[in-house]
């Protein structure tokens, strides 16, 4: 009797254990499955359809996707309009998840909630207040994850992995082999990729297995590799590549370890490897700049990363106060600027930037048009307050 309760009570302890053990697992998969959703989104939180942060601050204006789907814009054309609101913001669009946009580009592309993307048969305009108010009114493509925007090209990712490209192939970006100032129709160029990230004249395809590609202009060495010419077939850049974030003549890209690296130009100082240019065309390949961080914002004036432990980072171009500081004018290295922040926004030849810092929108820089605030100020040199639409 005693014999047959201790064997009852070690199958109950056994039991009891392998119940313990079942569970840990399931907790540790569901914690994963949790840790592998955040990756994705921080993954596409800049031009991408998870995209948390809904502040677009493109040249002399300040777009906002409102959490209603409404397009909203301030700035040089914008503020002035009669239709602009007491804050200086004007409505553009609704039913809107994210826009592509870039310096010197032809128009402006709109992924709306459901998951299409339309352009604007033309960009709105600094010289024409008629175009200040144009719509998207012509559709794209459907089933669309990702849009984003070069000079006269748009680069689209689908969610079944595939990429196409519109508009103009002019240094061979498309990576089909030829080059063509002429618009192409919607076209084709990859598959089994993930995320997508684009120059003036340049795609990046970061694919499934984590392998970064690019094609198109091989000036700076924004192609990530040496070349005879400009790149009209995609050829690999690196492995284990977790983000690429391409603008203009920079590229930043995060690895698997979390380690940041920069390639592309050094006209401004934007390498932050601590010496001035010696060309503008000199050439500067991958480079590690930091450890431990979450996201990477490179831009033709200055460029930004975002470390894990919410310190904001920068190098380059300071004449406008977009570090948030009035001093130095200029930064061959990076230098904290920020901390407590959890995103930002900035763009191309950025001359104003809006930071999300302790749950509040705060920016700094070029007020000129009234980008940032609807006042007198000219330049704001540390981070205050912004007015959401």
């Amino acid at each position: 009797m005693n014999m047959r309760r201790k064997s009852i009570s070690n199958f109950r302890g056994t039991l009891w254990l392998v119940l313990i053990t079942i569970n840990f697992i399931a907790f540790q998969s569901c914690k994963k499955d949790k840790n592998d959703i955040e990756d994705e989104n921080i993954d596409q939180v800049w031009g991408g359809s998870a995209r948390p942060f809904p502040i677009y601050t493109i040249d002399d204006a300040t777009y906002i996707v409102k959490e209603d789907g409404t397009l909203w814009a301030r700035g040089r054309i914008f503020s002035t309009s009669p239709k602009a609101n007491a804050a200086g913001y004007l409505q553009l669009e609704t039913n809107v998840k994210k826009i592509a946009n870039t310096h010197n580009a032809e128009r402006l592309y709109v992924l709306r909630k459901d998951n299409s993307v339309w352009r604007s048969p033309v960009l709105p305009s600094d010289e024409v207040p008629a175009f200040a108010n144009q719509k998207a009114t012509e559709k794209v493509a459907d089933n669309v994850k990702d849009v984003v925007e070069g000079q006269y090209f748009a680069a689209i990712l689908k969610f079944d992995g595939t990429v196409w490209a519109i508009g103009e192939n002019a240094d061979g970006q498309f990576g089909i082999g030829t080059s063509s100032n002429k618009d192409l129709p919607l076209t084709q160029i990859a598959s089994g990729v993930k995320q997508i990230a684009v120059g003036f004249n340049n795609i990046y395809l970061l694919k499934n297995d984590n392998t970064l590609w690019s094609a198109g202009d091989d000036s700076y060495g924004k192609l990530g590799y040496p070349t005879t010419g400009n790149q009209h077939t995609f050829a690999k850049v690196m492995d284990d590549v977790r983000i690429v974030r391409a603008n203009g003549n920079n590229v930043m890209v995060i690895k698997q370890d979390r380690s940041a690296w920069s390639f592309g130009t050094n006209a401004n100082g934007t390498q932050g490897i601590g010496v001035s240019p010696s060309g503008s065309m000199d050439p500067i390949y991958p480079h590690q700049i930091a450890d431990q961080v979450k996201d990477v914002f490179p831009m033709g004036y200055t460029c930004f990363f975002l470390k894990e432990n919410g310190t904001l980072w920068a190098s380059g171009t300071n004449n406008y106060g977009q570090m948030g500081m009035a001093s130095p004018t200029r930064s061959l290295s990076f230098i904290q600027i920020a901390e407590n922040v959890t995103y930002m926004s900035a763009h191309n030849y950025n001359r104003h930037i809006i930071i999300l810092q302790n749950e509040k929108y705060r920016m700094s820089g070029r007020n000129a048009f009234k980008e940032l605030q609807q006042s007198s100020i000219q330049k704001f040199t540390s981070f205050t307050d912004f007015e959401m639409p």
